[in-house]
């Protein structure tokens, strides 16, 4: 039986009684870690060692967010553009490649040494779509068109019944 499965496991009275919870929290990632180390490709010891800070400081449920950043700072240090096209459906592959070559003529994508361009779904969108890159947002999409008509409708309905209130000839007596 391994230490990982006899540390975890039900039956096991050192588990039970003599470890305390807190060396089972500590503990069990680092097993974690060597055992997928020895099961899979190897683990470099900096992985490790991210691993251990998260756990230590009881960040594990981090972890993702943690990579995710690790994988922007690679893209930005190599010089990639990550284009994100949000789109109410799948864009259509002849959509997708005219739009692709829009945006290697931009100027951002210029500067940058490779585009990595993805669509996301996103429904609530309705029709057209909404391009992020970088720090910039260009926002086409049918949903901000409709919230711009309604606040400019809310704003004159608003508008209206205050020149309403303010008229004395609608004024009671």
């Amino acid at each position: 039986m391994s230490l990982t499965k006899y540390l975890t496991s039900k039956h096991s009275l050192t588990t039970r009684h003599y470890l305390p919870k807190i060396a089972l929290r500590v503990l069990l990632p680092y097993m974690l870690v060597q055992k997928a180390a020895v099961r899979r490709s190897p683990v470099s010891e900096i992985t490790k060692n991210m691993f251990a800070v998260l756990s230590d400081n009881g960040r594990r449920g981090e972890t993702q967010g943690a990579i995710e950043s690790f994988n922007e700072l690679v893209s930005k240090y190599k010089g990639e553009l990550e284009v994100v096209v949000t789109s109410a459906a799948p864009l259509l592959k002849d959509v997708s490649s005219w739009l692709e070559t829009i945006l290697e003529q931009s100027q951002a994508a210029q500067q940058a040494k490779s585009l990595k361009i993805t669509n996301k779904v996103n429904p609530s969108v309705l029709g057209g779509i909404i391009v992020d890159f970088g720090d910039k947002s260009i926002d086409l999409s049918v949903s901000s068109r409709v919230n711009k008509l309604n606040n400019i409708l809310q704003r004159m309905f608003y508008s209206s019944l205050c020149n309403l209130a303010s008229d004395p000839r609608t004024k009671s007596v």
